[in-house]
């Protein structure tokens, strides 16, 4: 008996030691998966100690170190994987998993599991023809989309440009929110009636949004009775034809007073190309804005405007799991100022003293006709002249940079009259430069114009400083 009991501890211990063994629990070998894969791992192993981690690879080659998350619920350690962000090909693929800790002769391998899987991110069929892209309104449809504002800023010396540097990024505002697109009616030739409004967050409870308002220095507490909606006629290729806010209606009948304190969003909807598109095909497509506050937005009946832009279909693609066109918009408008030669050198992050861009990528559900993602991006770059520049002419004043949510940016200040140079035979400062302009509206904070430098001799060196601002606008369908 006590024999028997022995091997059975024995089998018990094997039992639990062969289900603790490092392995890949999930995906499984000769899966078909695509955009974002979730590997598991067993908890027990795979409580990772501190200096110890997981190394992913696919096909042998390293991809990155990774710490699992532990889903205590499932007593798993989770990953994910987002195989489109890593562009890995489709096809058959060995997606392998090695476990480092840590050993008396230092952090080496001590286990590792690898499964088969197919990638499949790209296998959608596309016709001869190409696809024709149309918004499908429907009646009551109703689809929700979360919102984030980013807006960040990035300094470099002329010196640090010219040996071909690259800036930092420093984050200055973030916020998110969320919001509703309701087609109310549809009219002849697929017209729909397009309500746009805000909404409090998702999840219980969430009757607010905690935003800044345009004119504001910082963020509140928005409730959802304040919320006002933005009405347009919009055609089934994304035309704006008709934009109104309409007046809210009270107990007691209309109060415009209480109108003009409701906050609305103004986000319009992407153009779609006007002729079926293949993979690769550009054409000269237009990113819309907004434009307009409520009473401007109520008197002419527009609430949008649209900017020519160099469009791109850059390939049919899953994503979050529906079928989409995924197409890339972009504008560019450089500027000398002044005489002032322009930075043109390929390997440098500041090409241009005065630049201004806007470029949109945006995922449209080719069965549906709805938005899926969009992505909106603000950059603006500028050039300041130090007290002493080292250029012959007086600089113009620094172009404002694009405002992160709500009024426009003020301009920068003229520059004032250049110093001498050194004593080098070299001319003396220019005039007064004249003053930047404020950059676009896209509502929030306001991002001030910096001063314009001086005019100076021309020295040896470069001491000027590079500035680039950015807005970053993502949306995504979160229903």
């Amino acid at each position: 008996m006590k024999r028997l009991v022995s091997v059975f501890a024995i089998a018990s211990v094997a039992s639990a030691a062969l289900a603790q063994s490092f392995t890949i629990i999930s995906p499984r070998d000769g899966q078909k998966l695509r955009e974002v894969v979730e590997m598991t791992f067993p908890k027990g192993v795979g409580d990772i100690e501190p200096g110890s981690f997981i190394g992913i690879s696919l096909n042998g080659k390293f991809l990155e170190a990774v710490v699992p998350d532990v889903d205590q619920q499932r007593g798993v350690l989770s990953y994910k994987l987002d195989t489109k962000a890593m562009r890995l090909p489709d096809g058959e693929h060995t997606l392998g998993a090695a476990l480092y800790r840590k050993t008396p002769n230092g952090t080496m391998i001590t286990e590792r599991s690898e499964v088969r899987i197919t990638l499949a991110n790209y296998d959608i069929p596309v016709p001869a023809e190409g696809i024709l892209l149309r918004y499908n309104w429907k009646p009551a449809t109703q689809n929700y989309y979360a919102i984030s504002f980013l807006q960040d800023v990035s300094m470099m010396t002329g010196a640090q440009n010219r040996m071909g540097g690259r800036a930092a990024r420093q984050p200055i505002f973030e916020e998110k929110a969320r919001y509703l697109i309701a087609v109310d009616d549809v009219k002849s030739g697929g017209t729909g009636v397009v309500r746009i409004q805000l909404v409090p967050y998702k999840g219980e409870n969430k009757d607010y949004l905690y935003i800044t308002r345009p004119g504001a220095t910082g963020p509140a507490v928005i409730n959802k009775w304040e919320f006002g909606s933005l009405v347009r006629l919009i055609s089934n290729r994304g035309h704006e034809q008709y934009a109104d806010v309409p007046d809210y209606h009270g107990f007691f009948g209309v109060n415009q007073r209480k109108m003009d304190k409701m906050l609305m969003i103004n986000i319009p909807m992407p153009l779609l190309p006007e002729q079926p598109q293949k993979v690769g095909d550009r054409w000269t497509g237009r990113i819309v804005i907004s434009e307009g506050e409520i009473p401007e937005i109520q008197a002419t009946g527009r609430a949008a405007i649209e900017i020519p832009a160099q469009a791109t279909l850059e390939s049919i693609e899953w994503e979050q799991g529906r079928r989409t066109a995924k197409i890339r918009l972009v504008t560019e408008r450089a500027a000398d100022r002044g005489g002032v030669p322009t930075v043109q050198v390929g390997t440098r992050d500041f090409r241009n003293d005065n630049r201004l861009s806007i470029s949109e990528v945006l995922w449209f559900d080719i069965d549906r006709g709805e938005m899926v993602k969009r992505i909106l991006t603000v950059e603006g770059d500028r050039r300041i002249e130090p007290a002493t520049t080292s250029q012959g002419a007086g600089a113009g004043g620094a172009q404002g940079g694009p405002s992160a949510a709500g009024a426009t940016a003020s301009g920068g200040g003229g520059g004032t009259t250049g110093q001498a140079g050194v004593d080098r035979g070299l001319q003396r400062g220019g005039p007064q430069g004249p003053g930047g302009q404020g950059g676009p509206t896209f509502g929030g904070a306001n991002a001030p114009g910096q001063r314009g430098g001086q005019g100076g001799g021309q020295q040896g060196g470069d001491a000027a400083l590079f500035v680039r601002e950015r807005l970053v606008i993502t949306i995504t369908l979160d229903n």
